[in-house]
C-alpha cells in the first residue's frame, strides 16, 4: 500500500491522466484490476491525482451484458438488444417514470452501478493514496428532491482517505447522450463547484463542459487551479480533431491561467471508435517549449499514463 502526506507548497503536485481502455472485459475481475493497475502505475510515476476518463461507469452498468453487446455496432441496436432482455423490468419503469427505454434501462442499474463504482474508485483512492477523478458514469443522483427518473453523467471524485469529495454533473450532452442515444439528463450550471484540497481547488469539468467558457469560470470563482477533464471522443483522432480539441481544455488554460488534466478514454464501444491523447495542459509560460503541453500520451488509441509535476503557485506568476 503507498502511503504519502499532502504535499507541501514547493513540493508541486504530481498530476495523471489516464488514458484507459474503453472495451467490454471479459469480467468484472478484469476491469477492476485494469483500474487498480493504471492507478497504481500513476502512483509510482509520482502522482498525487488521478483523471480517469469519460463513460468507465458504462462498463460497470453493463459489463455483464457483455458477451451479448461485442457485436453490436451502434446505441440503438444495443437498447433494442437489452431492452428485449429486460423487457419486464424496463416496462415497469417506464410505466412509474415518463421515460423511454434507454433510460428505464439505466434506472434499472441505477443502484448496482452507484454501489460499484463508488466502491470501486474509493478502494482505489485509499490503497494507492490518491485523490482519484473517476472519470463518469451513468448515475442518479441521491439528494432529496432531486428528480427520480434523471439520470446525469456524473463524475465523483474521492479522497486519499476513500472518502466521496463531490460530483459534477455533465452540462453540455453529446447527441449520443442525448434522447436519439442513452438519453441522459443535462446538468445544472449552477451546480459546478470546486473539490477543497489541502494545496488547491480541482474542478471538474466533463469533455464538452470544457469547451464552455462560463462553467470554467464558475470553478474558477469557486477556488480551481486545476481542471480535470475526463473525455470520451467519439471520433477518430484526426489532425482537425486534435485541433479542435486545443479549443477546450488547452484554450482555458491559457485564457484563465490553470492546469489542466485531460484523460481520454479510447478503444471502440457497439461501434463506435473513441480515440484521443490524454495531456497535461498549462498556461504556455510554464511549458519548456512553449506549448502549453507539459506532458502527452504516446498515442491516440492505447492506454497510457501521462504524468507531470507542477506547482500552483507558479500559476500567479
Amino acid at each position: 500500500m503507498s502511503t504519502s502526506a499532502a504535499p507541501g507548497p514547493n513540493e508541486g503536485v504530481g498530476l495523471a491522466a489516464i488514458q484507459m481502455p474503453l472495451r467490454w472485459f471479459p469480467s468484472a475481475l478484469e476491469f477492476c484490476e485494469t483500474v487498480d493497475r493504471l492507478a497504481a502505475r500513476a502512483r509510482s510515476l509520482g502522482a498525487d491525482v488521478v483523471v480517469y476518463p469519460e463513460d468507465v461507469g458504462l462498463l460497470i452498468a453493463f459489463g455483464d451484458e457483455a458477451a451479448g453487446l461485442q457485436l453490436v455496432t451502434d446505441v440503438r441496436t444495443a437498447v433494442r438488444a437489452l431492452f428485449s432482455k429486460h423487457q419486464a423490468q424496463a416496462m415497469e419503469i417506464m410505466q412509474r417514470h415518463p421515460v423511454g427505454p434507454a433510460r428505464a434501462l439505466l434506472l434499472l442499474r441505477a443502484q448496482t452501478t452507484r454501489e460499484r463504482y463508488v466502491s470501486m474508485f474509493s478502494d482505489v483512492a485509499r490503497r494507492h493514496s490518491l485523490y482519484v477523478v473517476a472519470g463518469s458514469a451513468p448515475l442518479t443522483r441521491v439528494e432529496d428532491g432531486d428528480d427520480p427518473s434523471a439520470v446525469y453523467n456524473m463524475a465523483c471524485t474521492f479522497g486519499p482517505d476513500g472518502a466521496l469529495l463531490g460530483v459534477q454533473c455533465k452540462v453540455n450532452l453529446i447527441d449520443i447522450e442525448r434522447l436519439v442515444g442513452l438519453d441522459l439528463t443535462a446538468g445544472r450550471p449552477e451546480d459546478y463547484r470546486a473539490i477543497r484540497t489541502p494545496w488547491g481547488g480541482i474542478g471538474v469539468s466533463i469533455c464538452a463542459d470544457t469547451f464552455d467558457r462560463e462553467l470554467i469560470d464558475r470553478l474558477v470563482a469557486d477556488g480551481a487551479k486545476v481542471i480535470a477533464d475526463p473525455r470520451a471522443n467519439p471520433k477518430p483522432w484526426t489532425a482537425d480533431e486534435a485541433a479542435e480539441n486545443r479549443k477546450s481544455a488547452w484554450s482555458r488554460c491559457q485564457e484563465r491561467s490553470l492546469y489542466a488534466v485531460q484523460a481520454f478514454g479510447v478503444g471502440q464501444l457497439v461501434g463506435i471508435p473513441f480515440q484521443g491523447r490524454s495531456a497535461i495542459c498549462a498556461p504556455c509560460h510554464l511549458t519548456p517549449d512553449g506549448s502549453g503541453v507539459l506532458a502527452q500520451a504516446r498515442t491516440h488509441s492505447a492506454e497510457d499514463v501521462v504524468v507531470a509535476r507542477v506547482r500552483l503557485e507558479d500559476l500567479g506568476q
